[in-house]
């Protein structure tokens, strides 16, 4: 039980090197209204969220992430907004 508490300061406190210039990264959380998320009114609204959030980081942002599934619904379904 005491290695727990004794191997982190034994370890580097540095664990990886700066590679290149830093880039901006905004993550990005739509906070849909679970009442609604899986309805065509949660899905348009989805959409619109997620572009508008987008949009608005867009400028000083170098790496927008966006949640693995962002819209309720299959992506094969809505491929248009993948594609933009």
């Amino acid at each position: 039980m005491a290695a727990l508490w004794i191997v982190p300061f034994l370890l580097p406190a540095q664990w990886t090197t700066p590679a290149g210039k830093p880039i901006r990264v905004a993550l990005l959380q739509g906070n849909l209204d679970q009442r609604i998320k899986w309805t065509a009114q949660g899905q348009r609204e989805a959409v619109n969220i997620y572009t508008t959030m987008t949009q608005e980081q867009a400028r000083d942002i170098d790496l927008i992430v966006w949640p693995r599934q962002p819209f309720p619904c299959l992506s094969r379904k809505h491929s248009e907004y993948w594609s933009k």
